[in-house]
C-alpha cells in the first residue's frame, strides 16, 4: 500500500488452501521534498536505513554525494553555486530510489 508519505508492506504466502499473511508489517516514508532557486529542501523520517543524498545535472554530472544515517533528516541545500540549469535530488533508502527535479 502507497500514498504521498509512505509505502507500507505486508508479506504473504501462497499455498494451496489459503493465503497466509506475515504479523510483520514495515513501513518505509517517503522524503518530503521542496525547492527554490536557491535552495532545496529535504525531509525525511528514517527508521534505520542508510540514505544516499544526490544532486545530478541532465548530464548525470553530480554535484552532491552524501551519505546519511540520522532517525529525522531535515536539511536545506544551497545550490545557489550551481549554474542554471535542470537538476534532479535523488534519495536513494532501502533499494528504492525517491527523485526531485528542480530548475535553477
Amino acid at each position: 500500500m502507497s500514498d504521498d508519505l509512505r509505502i507500507t508492506t505486508q508479506a504473504f504466502t501462497l499455498n494451496k488452501d489459503a493465503v497466509v499473511m506475515d504479523k510483520a508489517v514495515e513501513t518505509l516514508y517517503k522524503p518530503v521534498f521542496a525547492s527554490s532557486d536557491n535552495t532545496v529542501d529535504l525531509n525525511l523520517m528514517n527508521l534505520g536505513n542508510n540514505v544516499s543524498i544526490k544532486i545530478t545535472d541532465r548530464q548525470n554530472n553530480t554535484y552532491l554525494d552524501q551519505k546519511e544515517h540520522e532517525t529525522s533528516i531535515n536539511k536545506r541545500f544551497d545550490v545557489s553555486s550551481l549554474p542554471a540549469g535542470i537538476y534532479t535530488m535523488s534519495i536513494n533508502m532501502d533499494g528504492r530510489t525517491f527523485s526531485h527535479d528542480f530548475t535553477k
